[in-house]
């Protein structure tokens, strides 16, 4: 789980701390929603797309508890961030692990002009909080700059002729255009889901789009053999038992030159961080086994971490869609990799950046 989410969460382990003029020490206060920004930046480095991250006043830290538990590249030097001035003045920032009141700081200074990217330092043993510390009075605020925003943008451009997306939820993505004809998958139809769901779902489905709707799953689209341009799904593979055996399955819907486009949670960037990243070895087995449907392991999995007071059965019985997989874009890469030929694909690719919720994986026919 990433800076921002925390914020949104908001999460008890976040803490926006002042120096307090009264009194030693620092003061702990909520966290203003105007400190939360978008940062468009010329730099060659963001390659002129947003960052999202957070304004930091002068005098002021992050503390984050424990998180040396759930950001465990962060620990071993691997984690990012960015960072530049808000204003003309040179800027500051101390970033370092602390325990109790014991720290290892590294100072970084940004010039004022530019974003700058930096390395969290890697955490001594037995130093579990990080503390994002602004300059002093006389130096400017800074902007911490999370993580670089992904452009779903090019993704729906390629989108053309016919295809599906899975799993569009009530709000769809790929919308139709005169070169794009595309239908929503789902296992209820639109209405039922008003029914059922009507009071729960804080955006109501489009009803200009409802002709576009079609009844299925992910492993039985209503679509011939090789009738496909392309196949979409925005956080859809992440709730699939045998990822391999539906990428296969989709690739014989496609035809010569079609392609997939997934967005897939990033385990690193998102509230996955409590889950170990799934193996090749264990994805690869589902795939030999050929079973689709997800398992009271499973179930058993996600629910010691998410549910731990319910039983596997009453996880099972209460219909709930659970998260079988946890992905990052090295293990993804990996598991394609050694795949994706035998799954019908001719190249993958894989977008992401450092810290983001999701990545993109994009697989051709």
């Amino acid at each position: 789980m990433n800076v921002i989410d925390m914020l949104l969460k908001p999460d008890k382990r976040f803490l926006l701390q002042y120096r307090s003029e009264d009194a030693p020490g620092w003061t702990s206060k909520p966290f203003p929603r105007e400190l939360l920004k978008k940062y468009s930046s010329d730099s060659s480095i963001l390659s002129r797309r947003n960052v999202r991250g957070v304004a930091l006043p002068s005098k002021a830290r992050i503390l984050i508890k424990d998180a040396a538990l759930y950001w465990p590249n962060f620990v071993l030097g691997l984690g990012t961030f960015q960072m530049r001035s808000t204003s003309g003045k040179p800027c500051e920032l101390t970033i370092g692990w602390q325990r109790g009141e014991d720290k290892a700081p590294v100072k970084v200074v940004a010039s004022t002009t530019e974003m700058v990217r930096f390395s969290v330092p890697r955490a001594p043993d037995g130093y579990n909080d990080l503390v994002i510390a602004a300059g002093a009075e006389n130096t400017a605020p800074v902007f911490l700059g999370v993580h670089q925003m992904l452009d779903r943008t090019e993704l729906f451009s390629r989108m053309k002729g016919d295809g599906v997306e899975i799993g569009p939820g009530p709000k769809p993505q790929a919308l139709p255009t005169w070169k794009r004809r595309v239908r929503y998958v789902e296992q209820a139809t639109p209405d039922m889901w008003q029914s059922l769901y009507g009071k729960e779902t804080p955006t109501p489905v489009d009803k200009n789009l409802w002709k576009r709707y079609v009844v299925g799953t992910a492993d039985k689209i209503p679509a011939k053999t090789g009738s496909l341009d392309f196949i979409f799904s925005s956080h859809v593979v992440e709730h699939l038992a045998n990822p391999l055996g539906h990428f296969a399955y989709w690739a014989s819907l496609l035809k010569p030159g079609g392609f997939v486009a997934a967005v897939i949670p990033d385990r690193d960037g998102c509230q996955d961080y409590t889950f170990p990243a799934s193996t090749v070895g264990e994805i690869i087995a589902e795939w030999r086994d050929g079973n689709m449907q997800v398992t009271p392991d499973h179930f058993r999995r996600w629910g010691k971490v998410q549910m731990p007071k319910l039983t596997v059965e009453e996880l099972m019985a209460s219909g709930r869609s659970i998260h079988v997989h946890f992905y990052t874009p090295s293990t993804m890469a990996g598991l394609l990799g050694q795949t994706a030929a035998q799954l019908g694909f001719r190249r993958f690719s894989i977008t992401n950046q450092p810290n983001h919720k999701d990545f993109f994986v994009v697989l051709e026919k």
